[in-house]
């Protein structure tokens, strides 16, 4: 296969691609969490943190 362009314009056009797609990333997976914690008794941990009951005590 004879080459019709410098090297360094397809190196160039993988990069332009490669930082595309990793700017489109978070549109592809979208606002779902990939990973949940849970406890140690199956409750997750955003409803089983209560948060401080008083600062002073």
């Amino acid at each position: 296969m004879l080459n019709r362009y410098p090297l360094w314009k397809y190196l160039m056009l993988i990069v332009v691609i490669l930082v595309g797609l990793l700017y489109a990333l978070p549109n592809i997976y979208g606002e779902d969490p990939a990973v949940q914690i849970t406890g140690a008794r199956g409750v997750a941990a955003s409803e089983n943190y209560a948060g401080p009951k008083s600062v002073l005590y």
